[in-house]
């Protein structure tokens, strides 16, 4: 799997230069070592080919990268409401979260991947909650 590495202020500045002297993105891509992609994505990104502007695309990229990213965390409510669902109507994690937004509203969403993560870390941990799956599978699939 190929990492992936992020523009540099010098090859932004690049690429306006470049769209300056009317090159194609692929052109650009080649003379940067990129993927004609990712010039697409930042191009688009930067306001459009007439538009671009370097050192906004910078500003705005050192924003998201500083920006606080945790993960999604059940909150005991949800978690609660989730578990009933799951040990009394027998509902499977695919259609407690359709459930859910039906009797509380939007704003109770959860995917079902969330659920049966918890589900398997509860079975990780010597919990039963996996018993209540139509499979009963104690681990998650391999895919």
């Amino acid at each position: 799997m190929k990492t992936y590495n992020h523009l540099t202020l010098w090859e932004r500045y690049h690429i306006r230069a470049c769209i300056q002297s009317h090159m194609n993105p692929q052109r650009i891509a080649t003379e940067l070592k990129r993927d004609p992609t990712t010039i697409r994505r930042e191009l688009q990104r930067g306001g459009g080919i007439g538009a671009y502007n370097p050192e906004w695309a910078q500003k705005r990229y050192q924003h998201k990268r500083s920006q606080k990213r945790t993960p999604y965390r059940f909150k005991a409510e949800l978690y609660d409401i989730c578990i009933q669902l799951l040990k009394k109507t027998g509902l499977e994690p695919a259609r407690i979260g359709p459930r859910l937004c039906l009797e509380y509203g939007n704003h109770m969403n959860i995917s079902h991947m969330t659920v049966y993560r918890h589900i398997y870390q509860n079975a990780a941990d010597g919990g039963r909650l996996y018993t209540y799956l139509r499979t009963g599978r104690k681990k998650a699939k391999k895919t």
